[in-house]
């Protein structure tokens, strides 16, 4: 795929969402360029997390964008991937994705990050979490390894196997994590990889 088909196809995902989320199809984008949508996202970001389709403009968009930093590194290339927190100065630390332990980069900091054991705890404080559907499909197909979609936990609310802990700040449904780990037959917790 060409470098410019990559390129319209991310300022369409951009313009697209720009519309959609602002709530007018058919009126004028924000912007004629991608940084200029990109911008008119970033300054949305609340919006977006509230919005109805808000999930599903982060996957698209994460999408083109993955599309375009392969077209220009090269799908080969390994992404920089959190490896964890540093136990010394607390900075994300960063690097190439299945290594077992990151250098803390931070100035004056010679931390180590053990990547299995921060991900593991990362993972296993998640499991009490409760969160919006999109979220906590997210969540736990990370936990379980098994895809779940937002429908499908919300599939399982309107037919009563599931049931929302409260409502969040914006007035939608959170569930626990924990309980939708425990629909899928695993107790919300692997071991990490």
């Amino acid at each position: 795929m060409s470098a410019s088909i990559v390129r319209d196809a991310l300022v369409s995902t951009l313009r697209t969402w720009c519309l959609v989320l602002d709530g007018d199809l058919l009126g004028t984008p924000p912007a004629d360029d991608g940084a200029g949508l990109a911008d008119h996202l970033t300054n949305r970001v609340e919006n977006i997390r509230h919005h109805v389709e808000g999930g599903a403009a982060v996957d698209e968009i994460t999408a083109a964008v993955s599309a375009a930093r392969d077209q220009v590194h090269g799908r080969d290339r390994a992404a920089s991937t959190l490896a964890g927190l540093c136990p010394d100065c607390q900075s994300p630390v960063y690097g190439p994705h299945g290594v077992a332990q990151a250098r803390c980069r931070a100035n004056g900091c010679t931390g180590m990050v053990d990547v299995a054991a921060w991900r593991e705890n990362a993972l296993s404080r998640l499991t009490g979490a409760t969160l919006p559907a999109v979220d906590v499909a997210r969540v736990a197909s990370v936990l379980t390894g098994e895809r779940v979609t937002g429908d499908r936990v919300r599939q399982w609310a309107a037919r009563g196997k599931l049931t929302a802990v409260n409502t969040g700040q914006c007035a939608r449904p959170v569930y626990r994590v924990a309980d939708v780990c425990a629909l899928l037959g695993t107790p919300g917790h692997r071991t990490a990889s």
